[in-house]
């Protein structure tokens, strides 16, 4: 990896049940919006830019598994928990990224986008956190305390 880039990752356990996720519902630790953890990626001072993004998940089935990120740059206030219907209307919102192709490897999924050769552009981040609520972008029929991980490759040195 090139001088200037770091890697920050963050994970999370979903509930334990096996419930089908709608079109645009969350992805979350908890059903209970009270006691939600936000993932969170810490950037460090100065902030950065966003290059590449990564959504692995513990189970193998790649089956309808297509996902977004919804990217926050303060943590968001959300009145919902797994399964809750979200929308891109806080204030604290940054972008929105499609992660449409997920494939199966020996014992996870993942999908990543590079946002410098996908044509989205990267993020540029003045915060020092990076806030990310994972949603379904197709009817998802999970497993049961199925892990995720997200990662983001960052550039310290442009901002």
């Amino acid at each position: 990896m090139p001088i200037g880039f770091t890697r920050v990752s963050t994970t999370f356990t979903r509930p334990n049940n096996t419930a089908e996720y709608k079109i645009d519902e969350v992805i979350a630790s908890s059903t209970d919006p009270g006691v939600l953890v936000i993932p969170r990626c810490v950037i460090g001072h100065g902030g950065g830019t966003l290059w590449r993004v990564t959504l692995r998940k513990s189970d193998l089935n790649v089956f309808r598994a297509e996902f977004a990120l919804f990217i926050f740059e303060s943590e968001p206030t959300l009145t919902l928990g797994d399964g809750g219907a979200i929308t891109s209307t806080h204030s604290d919102f940054v972008d929105e990224i499609d992660l449409p192709h997920m494939e199966a490897w020996d014992d996870y999924a993942a999908a990543t986008l590079h946002l410098q050769v996908e044509g989205n552009g990267a993020l540029h981040l003045s915060s020092q956190n990076l806030f990310v609520v994972p949603v379904a972008r197709n009817k998802y029929t999970p497993v049961a305390n199925e892990q995720f991980w997200i990662e983001c490759t960052i550039d310290k040195g442009f901002h």
